[in-house]
């Protein structure tokens, strides 16, 4: 039995379906791969694969949290990065 999850696990908001962009490549993690799925995985940004291969789609369905998207904005700033 599915179900959508429209309920972010981190802030208990309800989310949006959002569109977003898709980018392809491998690539070390950064401070931010460790940060995202505690702090705000549901923030309204472009989705990283991880795939190298195969640019086939370059758009995705998911859910947004817009404090997710607060949290993602204020971790940017905090750390100096984009």
């Amino acid at each position: 039995m599915g179900h959508s999850v429209t309920t972010c696990e981190v802030h208990s908001l309800s989310m949006s379906p959002k569109l977003v962009d898709l980018t392809y490549g491998m690539r070390y993690d950064t401070p931010m791969d460790e940060a995202r799925p505690a702090l705000f995985p549901h923030a309204n940004e472009p989705y990283d694969t991880r795939a190298c291969m195969g640019v086939q789609q370059t758009k995705a369905r998911v859910y947004v949290c817009p404090l997710c998207t607060k949290a993602h904005s204020a971790w940017l700033q905090a750390n100096n990065a984009s």
